[in-house]
């Protein structure tokens, strides 16, 4: 429970750090996007570290009733492999951030991330080097460590919330991006006929989507309310528009401004004649 917890602490001060405080010599774009990473680490404190409260309180209670198991040898191993286990994780990270500043990302950024990761650590071992060095039970080590450790996992928690919203928010983009990625596919079909058509003035824009038989039912319709997106021919013979009811806000996905929308109803205008933008992978 040790290693869970203080690992996805670290790992969410890292992408936290790095969504706050965008740019830098290394690009970002492996920055955006990494609101699953987000998510895990929430999840993975979430479990863990009310287990590990838990586990730590029924083991001083112990103690207290038997002192004498603070010289267990057993005791004093298993510590000490916990520690070197958690101490080789984090050795890896701190290689991730070394490599990172070798690669020029000597920002804020870095700064942050090594003081994050000297925190964690130096608190954990900190603790536990204490704890099998110590003779007696040592009351305000384990208060002090517990509360500590609960405030930096609430402002973590906190921290990791505000991008990643609620799970009702996420749903919401999830279904703006399953209705771009459908434009999307709808306009490269579209596209497809017209890099096809011989000679290229036999071209003719569909009557409607039902006319695409290449393309899947399910992505001619709205993936929540499952009615089929609006089509609309344009003024030219080669333009069209595809229009689809957004949940999110404008910038709520991670794409080219092609693809930026507000919330509500939305048209994007298409040339058959020209390649089609790509559709975003995954959320800011």
């Amino acid at each position: 429970m040790l290693g869970t917890w203080v690992t996805a602490l670290i790992g969410l001060g890292d992408v936290l750090v790095d969504r706050f405080l965008p740019g830098g010599p290394v690009s970002d774009y492996m920055n955006n996007g990494r609101l699953g990473d987000v998510a895990w680490n929430i999840a993975e404190i979430i479990i863990a570290y009310p287990i590990y409260l838990w586990i730590n309180a029924v083991i001083g209670r112990e103690i207290s009733r038997r002192p004498e198991a603070l010289e267990s040898g057993v005791r004093k191993w298993l510590t000490y492999v916990a520690l070197v286990m958690a101490a080789v994780v984090l050795l890896g990270d701190a290689v991730i951030f070394l490599s990172q500043f070798l690669r020029g990302d000597l920002t804020e950024r870095f700064v942050l991330k090594s003081l994050v990761l000297v925190i964690v650590t130096g608190g954990v071992f900190w603790y536990y080097l204490g704890t099998v060095q110590a003779h007696e039970v040592s009351t305000w080590r384990g208060h002090t460590f517990a509360w500590t450790g609960t405030a930096a996992v609430a402002i973590g928690l906190v921290l990791g919330f505000m991008p990643l919203g609620t799970p009702a928010h996420q749903r919401a983009l999830a279904l703006d991006r399953t209705r771009i990625a459908d434009l999307h596919d709808i306009a490269a079909v579209i596209h497809g006929r017209w890099q096809h058509a011989k000679p290229p003035g036999a071209f003719r824009l569909p009557t409607s989507l039902g006319s695409l038989a290449t393309l899947p039912p399910s992505e001619r319709k709205d993936p929540a309310s499952g009615l089929p997106y609006a089509y609309r021919r344009g003024s030219g013979a080669t333009t069209f528009q595809l229009c689809a009811v957004f949940d999110g806000a404008a910038g709520a996905t991670r794409s080219a401004a092609f693809w930026q929308h507000p919330r509500g109803a939305h048209c994007f205008t298409f040339d058959a004649s020209k390649s089609i933008p790509y559709e975003p992978d995954s959320p800011t």
